[in-house]
């Protein structure tokens, strides 16, 4: 039996420039097997209450409602003003 060892997590940070939801940074883990060195787990997320967590929940339900594609957060920020 083949017993496989993970490595890691490696971290770093990437930041993403989304179209609808502006700049995006998401702490980045990659683990990688010993035994499949071709395969890693990747898991992006963002640090709780920050910017880049209230983007992600924007897409999530800007993704669950196209019938306002064209809302962005600041366009959202506007509506929550008036």
């Amino acid at each position: 039996m083949l017993s496989a060892v993970v490595r890691g997590p490696r971290q770093l940070a990437k930041t993403y420039l989304h179209p609808v939801a502006g700049s995006i940074t998401l702490d980045v883990q990659q683990f990688s097997v010993d035994t499949q060195p071709d395969q890693q787990l990747v898991a992006y997320t963002a640090p709780p209450d920050s910017p880049s967590q209230e983007a992600l929940r924007f897409l999530l339900q800007w993704a669950a409602r196209p019938d306002q594609a064209n809302d962005s957060p600041a366009t959202q920020d506007n509506h929550r003003r008036k």
